[in-house]
């Protein structure tokens, strides 16, 4: 969200590798960042790299955006003895309130990544995402995409937790019920809730279900490596 982009400016990093036999110098990573058009483009201090030497590097300068929508950053790097490596791109989408930590970029369930079984005959869980606050803002509700397999008519809560590094994360708020509707099977829901974020704080975002014999229900995982996740039983 654009409440927090500027308070948390993107760090641009990479790990460059010398895979050659000759030492290579003014080894520099370059980064374009594409905001509908509008470019910027950054760049490492450079550095000199020994064969089969590796470092990371990072841009001299961080990045705030100013725009919302989506940034497609290009990362790549030059030496002296060749002009350039491939290109990798990475995306990140600004948004005006939605904090999102998923690829489902068009919110339509085309890039969940699996599920997670929340009610099922033998257990109730929980699955919640962590969530970095940057500054203080007010969280209105929390959304989830319902995986195919659920059962409509299913009970489920969402539950927001305070994350503990030193032990399990703990439980600040619930969600009154929500029973599933048929029209909900395979899309995003979102249910109100209400709380004040604190900056400096990281927080769950969680959905709870309950033991039932016959209401399945799954939610869609965020497939993203870079961020972190529990499972509560």
């Amino acid at each position: 969200p654009m409440s927090q982009a500027p308070a948390q400016p993107y760090r641009l990093e990479g790990v460059i590798q010398n895979t050659g036999i000759q030492i290579q110098n003014n080894v520099t990573m370059h980064v374009d960042i594409d905001e509908s058009g509008t470019i910027t483009s950054l760049a490492s201090n450079p550095i000199s790299l020994s064969s089969g030497q590796n470092d990371t590097t990072e841009t001299a300068t961080s990045f705030s955006p100013t725009n919302m929508g989506v940034h497609n950053m290009s990362f790549w790097a030059t030496a002296d003895s060749f002009p350039t490596t491939n290109v990798v791109t990475r995306s990140t989408i600004v948004t005006d309130t939605i904090y999102g930590v998923d690829y489902d970029w068009n919110s339509d369930g085309a890039n969940a990544s699996g599920y997670s079984d929340l009610s099922r005959q033998n257990c109730g869980q929980v699955l919640a995402n962590v969530f970095d606050i940057y500054a203080n803002t007010s969280l209105t509700s929390i959304s989830f995409h319902v995986s195919p397999q659920s059962v409509a008519g299913a009970d489920i809560t969402v539950e927001l937790y305070e994350d503990d590094p030193a032990g399990d994360p703990i439980f600040l708020d619930q969600s009154s019920s929500y029973e599933l509707k048929l029209s909900d099977i395979g899309n995003w829901v979102t249910i109100p809730l209400s709380s004040a974020l604190l900056a400096g704080t990281s927080y769950l975002a969680g959905v709870h279900g309950v033991q039932h014999p016959t209401d399945t229900v799954g939610i869609s995982t965020s497939g993203n490596d870079h961020s972190t996740g529990y499972i509560q039983d």
